[in-house]
């Protein structure tokens, strides 16, 4: 093991006034929102949204319909981006008609969205498939497990291929004892927990459910249209081979306590491809008095037992340790999980491998169990919890903890750096947290977020900041942290998950880019001058430059969403007008997308003979004229006048007075450019002189 202290860098500079790197404001939510906030809420928080990796869809949190959704459950929408704009749908589909009125205005209770935002498995109290339910059971209380593609009818992933399931499913006895663990990128595999019986394979925890027990969960695998069970044991474990754990089996990661659980508690107890499970057996909450083992579902067909010693051939004593982690839930996990599902690494007090250290007691020793060889390793110098890793596990970032105290360190094929030491921020000001934490492609960059009073950087006011860590160089600096002298105000965000209902959700933004060469949140504080509004902004490092994103006036805050895997689209949520179109003052999302805009309607009075102008990037802001379309509206969202009345004729002059007045909202650069543009579309002909 060697160590290495991290060296302090330069803090950011300022950038140039005006969006950076050729960014343009898209209006992504409709402009016609019913009332309701899209991204935000109206009194601030309640953020949430994630993008596709290629930034053509963003999935959002809404406070009620908007656009053209009526349904009743659409807090959620998904957002897609064509050649000629925006277009909006809500996430979740139609339920069909049902005897109980009016539908529950919370689902979902989770909601777990693809990869590329086309799909959504999510869990509901309506039913949202034609089922025969008992709606007149004095106590009724139903919830299930469902998938939609492209908004399209719903798919039943929780229907029963019993004849009668235990509970009935009218009489579920609390909507939370379903969790979704996970699934692959595409959702052609999913896997969730439910405490009751659906399928054949459940007639061993059956006898236990019928018990009266609650915590005998059984997993499920919906793959290739048909459900069947996920935690089949291996061989070797004597009569139950084969079947499930008469007292259950759970996910290795968030959901032993689910209902605080953040998307930076999951711990890849799902590989991206779906093709890795992680679970414990038996439920570790069970009255079975035996310890949990550590399992790894392979290919929907191969479960190998993770938590065996090398030493005896036998599983381990005492099971894997559960560990609690420094996300701002605490929640507690068994294992973590390399995205690609290659790697498994778990804690353990015993002595499973022939060099791990016979001692016992804290802190617990940790194992990597290489899934390709079927090998179980000991990790000199790595300790619980891992907080992050690269794609295939050869690089681990984790919390050094030693005697009480916190440090930051990195393994990178067996090399150790502690990064930083992580000081408590004091009783007062709440526990200590470190996420998320994010690991560029490269494993070169990491970047994460702590409320640690780190030294040289903050002086421990509690609230969080955002750092960044070169590994080639073990440079550290605070991308976040206002200037030298200037006290912060309130917390900065790498990634915004706060939702005003108990929506429970497993993925979350990305906050950098994939080189890790931006990074992207929002901070209450100051950073640069041209932010003026002493509220919530949200801004973008680049290579060491700070540029403001969102207007930076006003009295309303706004949220940094997610971002574009190659950092090009920057989305967030603000009620400020952008687009020169949204007058509503609700929030709305927006896209700060480079070489964005998009080309203009075809003129009055064409039908088929007239082609579309070519889409040519606009400069910010576009401009609000009657011959220019609105950055969040379509071409088919542009609406004659009421009563056939006459579409008014402007004057170039008046076109020009009106572009230069929707030009003063804007600020520096921004709006030179404006007014320049605006001047040389309409203002050519004005300067001529009759002979």
């Amino acid at each position: 093991m060697t160590s290495s202290a991290a060296v302090s860098e330069p803090p950011p500079t300022p950038a140039a006034a005006g969006l950076p790197d050729g960014r343009v404001y898209e209006q992504v939510s409709p402009a016609r929102k019913n009332g309701n906030q899209a991204g935000a809420g109206a009194r601030g928080a309640n953020a949430y949204g994630v993008s596709s990796p290629d930034g053509s869809r963003v999935l959002y949190w809404n406070s009620g319909p908007i656009g053209e959704a009526t349904s009743g459950v659409d807090n959620f929408s998904v957002s897609a981006r064509s050649p000629g704009g925006w277009s909006t749908r809500a996430a979740l589909p139609q339920p069909p008609p049902a005897p109980r009125d009016p539908v529950s205005s919370n689902d979902p209770i989770w909601l777990m969205p693809s990869s590329n935002l086309t799909s959504v498995a999510f869990i509901a109290r309506n039913p949202f498939t034609p089922v025969a339910l008992n709606f007149s059971y004095p106590e009724f209380a139903f919830a299930s497990t469902y998938l939609s593609s492209e908004g399209k009818p719903a798919v039943w992933l929780g229907e029963p291929t019993v004849p009668e399931p235990r509970p009935a499913l009218e009489q579920l006895e609390n909507p939370s004892n379903l969790v979704l663990v996970g699934a692959a990128a595409d959702m052609s595999v999913v896997y969730y927990e439910y405490y009751g019986t659906l399928i054949p394979e459940d007639a061993s925890r059956r006898a236990v459910v019928e018990g009266g027990s609650s915590q005998a969960w059984g997993m499920y695998e919906w793959r290739d249209g048909r459900l069947k069970a996920a935690a089949l044991l291996p061989p070797g474990e004597g009569e139950q081979e084969g079947k499930e754990d008469e007292d259950g089996a759970v996910a290795a990661g968030a959901s032993v306590q689910p209902l605080s659980a953040l998307p930076s508690d999951f711990d890849n107890q799902v590989s991206r491809s779906g093709n890795t499970l992680l679970f414990v057996s038996p439920s570790p909450e069970s009255e079975s008095g035996r310890p949990p083992q550590l399992y790894a579902r392979l290919n929907g067909n191969r479960t190998v037992l993770i938590s065996r010693s090398d030493v005896t051939g036998m599983p381990s004593l005492a099971g894997p340790d559960a560990i609690t982690g420094l996300s701002t839930s605490h929640i507690s996990s068994y294992a973590y999980g390399s995205p690609d599902g290659s790697h498994v690494f778990f804690a353990s007090e015993e002595q499973l491998t022939a060099n791990a250290p016979s001692e016992t007691g804290l802190p617990p020793k940790e194992y990597e169990f290489n899934l390709a060889t079927d090998t179980l390793s000991y990790l000199p110098g790595v300790v619980a919890p891992i907080l992050a890793s690269s794609e295939d596990g050869s690089t681990l970032v984790f919390d050094d903890a030693h005697l009480g105290e916190h440090e930051l360190a990195v393994n990178s094929g067996g090399h150790v750096v502690d990064i930083t030491i992580l000081p408590p921020p004091g009783e007062h000001l709440g526990q200590l947290y470190v996420a998320p934490v994010r690991l560029s492609a490269d494993a070169k960059t990491l970047v994460f977020h702590t409320n640690a009073p780190i030294p040289g950087f903050n002086d421990g006011h509690g609230f969080g900041e955002i750092y960044r860590y070169d590994l080639t160089t073990n440079g550290l600096t605070c991308v976040s942290c206002p200037p030298q002298g200037q006290a912060p105000t309130g917390t900065a965000n790498l990634s915004n998950d706060d939702l005003p209902h108990a929506t429970l959700l497993t993925t979350g933004g990305r906050g950098i880019s994939r080189d890790g060469s931006e990074i992207f949140f929002d901070t209450p504080d100051q950073l640069v001058p041209e932010d003026t509004n002493k509220t919530r902004d949200v801004y973008e490092w680049h290579d060491g430059l700070l540029s403001l994103i969102s207007a930076g006036t006003g009295t309303s805050e706004s949220f940094f969403l997610d971002n574009s895997a190659t950092g090009n689209d920057l989305f967030f949520a603000t009620n400020a007008d952008l687009s020169g179109l949204d007058t509503d003052g609700s929030f709305d999302v927006y896209d700060a997308r480079e070489g964005g805009g998009f080309p203009s309607p075809p003129p009055s009075g064409c039908v088929t003979s007239c082609q579309p102008a070519a889409s040519q990037p606009q400069s910010p802001p576009n401009l609000a004229s009657t011959d220019f379309l609105g950055a969040g509206e379509q071409v088919s969202s542009v609406k004659p006048p009421a009563h056939g009345a006459p579409k008014p004729t402007l004057s170039r002059a008046q076109k020009l007075a009106n572009s230069l007045k929707a030009c003063k909202r804007k600020r520096g650069r921004s709006r030179r450019t404006c007014e320049a543009l605006a001047r040389r579309r309409y203002g050519k002909h004005l300067l001529r002189r009759k002979p």
